[in-house]
């Protein structure tokens, strides 16, 4: 089964921002992503190590930040997936999360996190505080 994907205009090379009212709808082969969306050589992340390398020592600290994040996101009995949305949720009542799926299963999951509602005030300044330690790590 050969599946499509959408692929947003272009301008001089860049992407157009979603607010100039693109919609999908021109379509491109899944089959032909790969041959057309290989790195470029001059590319930066061609040198980019993630075994060994700078990254890969940015992904460690990353992972023990996740480890932060799980715990708050993961409190109260939601899982990760259904703490993310109720992240995003909590920034702002305009804010609708669309997440994908797969299965009936990760629907029904999904579907969970309403039970929960968004994030508490001090859930909210938990995540804030481990990606401000983030954002400073990595800099």
């Amino acid at each position: 089964m050969t599946g499509t994907v959408t692929s947003p205009p272009t301008s001089g090379g860049h992407v157009k921002p979603a607010c100039t009212g693109w919609t999908p709808t021109t379509s491109t082969s899944i089959s032909s992503i790969s041959a057309k969306s290989a790195i470029p050589t001059e590319d930066v992340r061609r040198r980019w190590d993630f075994g060994s390398g700078e990254q890969a020592a940015f992904l460690r600290r990353l992972d023990r930040r996740l480890d932060a994040l799980r715990v708050t996101l993961t409190s109260d009995g939601r899982n990760v997936a259904q703490g993310a949305l109720e992240w995003m949720w909590a920034r702002g009542l305009r804010t609708i999360p669309i997440p994908s799926f797969k299965t009936v299963a990760q629907v029904e999951d999904l579907a969970g996190a309403a039970r929960f509602g968004p994030l508490s005030p001090d859930q909210m300044s938990a995540v804030a505080e481990i990606l401000a330690r983030s954002i400073e790590a990595s800099t």
